[in-house]
């Protein structure tokens, strides 16, 4: 499959909020989305995947801090799983790691989401804390332990 990962736009909104919502029990807002794409730090950015026939399948929102990279969210549309889109986003976010010189991708996983600890353990993350309150494990790659 021919993917391509852009920066997203305010056009991108509702298609991310539909995965959103259909990916987490407790989902981001349009202003929450809309926040991250009006950030003016430069620190956060967010990008979507577009298929072949342009549709957004995906996301990821980050935010870059000194050496450091914190996804604070990351989804694929339900229908497009397992299809290695996962695979694509991470794939390019360690490429962009490595070459702005980041030390380590940080993410917060729930921990009843079975699929994702595996999928997050495949790419090198490993678990650096005991279940939070609200039920997110913290994860870490050290850049370079499975890209």
């Amino acid at each position: 499959m021919n993917l391509k990962l852009r920066p997203c736009t305010n056009e991108d909104l509702e298609s991310i909020l539909f995965i959103e919502e259909s990916s987490f029990k407790d989902p981001w807002t349009k202003n929450a989305f809309y926040s991250e794409l009006c950030d003016d730090s430069g620190c956060s950015r967010c990008l979507v995947v577009e298929d072949p026939s342009c549709s957004v399948i995906g996301y990821i929102v980050y935010q870059k801090i000194l050496d450091e990279i914190y996804v604070k969210k990351v989804a694929v549309h339900s229908q497009m799983r397992k299809r290695g889109i996962g695979h694509f986003i991470f794939f390019n976010l360690f490429k962009e790691a490595k070459e702005d010189g980041v030390f380590k991708i940080v993410l917060d996983c729930d921990v009843t989401n079975v699929e994702a600890l595996r999928f997050y353990k495949d790419l090198g993350f490993q678990q650096v804390s005991e279940a939070n309150r609200d039920g997110s494990l913290r994860l870490e790659n050290k850049i370079g332990a499975a890209t």
